[in-house]
């Protein structure tokens, strides 16, 4: 199995965070990641997200790019 697909990274600014957004193409289309780096543990769990992020993948390996370059990405799994 396997697919392609190209992502392309947008990074911007929610003070005091930056945000990397992975917007992906061909076969991983729709499917839009948003990569938060906290300096700390603490920091991250306090961290309460904008209305627009969706289901939190962070310890999902199906959103791993190793994972989904090999099976895809199901859009039900984003539930």
């Amino acid at each position: 199995m396997g697919c392609s697909s190209q992502k392309s990274a947008t990074v911007f600014r929610l003070d005091p965070y930056t945000i990397e957004l992975d917007i992906f193409e061909d076969d991983l289309a729709p499917l839009i990641l948003a990569e938060v780096e906290f300096p700390s543990e603490e920091e991250a769990n306090a961290f309460t997200p904008p209305e627009w992020f969706a289901k939190d993948v962070t310890y999902s390996g199906k959103y791993h790019n190793s994972y989904m370059s090999r099976y895809g990405y199901q859009p039900e799994d984003n539930r």
